[in-house]
């Protein structure tokens, strides 16, 4: 964020025709005196005005360079900036919607790998038991052999 705090503004009272405003003039010659300072406060003013403004549409030219050069645009070596922003644009909701899609995906096989996860707790509990009684059974075989 800029700071403006030590910028030389203006107000529109600074302006004023206003007979309080030249109450303390004492003769004409202080009277041009105060108009050259407050010319100079003004084109001052004006200055850091333009040279902010000229910050302000270099920042927004490197931005449109940055978008420009990140997004894919096809039509021209150098594309109007309405059409950087159509595609800048499309390029968001595209990859919105892929990150949609991703996501609709990743909790699918989420929910399949429990599923199988489920299944397979299952089996191993299924085999447990069968090899538990196939163990019962080769065990009374063996004591009624005995």
């Amino acid at each position: 964020m800029t700071d403006y705090s030590n910028s030389c503004v203006t107000s529109k009272n600074d302006f004023s025709d206003d007979d309080e405003h030249y109450s303390d003039i004492q003769s004409p010659s202080s009277h041009c005196d105060d108009l050259d300072s407050e010319d100079e406060k003004t084109k001052h003013a004006r200055e850091q005005h333009r040279a902010l403004e000229r910050r302000r549409r270099d920042n927004i030219k490197e931005m449109y360079a940055v978008l420009k050069n990140n997004i894919p645009v096809n039509d021209l070596d150098a594309p109007a900036r309405t059409t950087i922003l159509i595609r800048t644009f499309e390029t968001i909701k595209e990859t919105s919607q892929a990150i949609q899609e991703y996501d609709d995906d990743c909790r699918t096989l989420q929910e399949e790998n429990e599923q199988l996860e489920e299944e397979l707790a299952a089996l191993e509990k299924e085999y447990l038991e069968i090899t538990n009684e196939s163990d019962d059974e080769t065990q009374s075989n063996s004591n009624k052999t005995n």
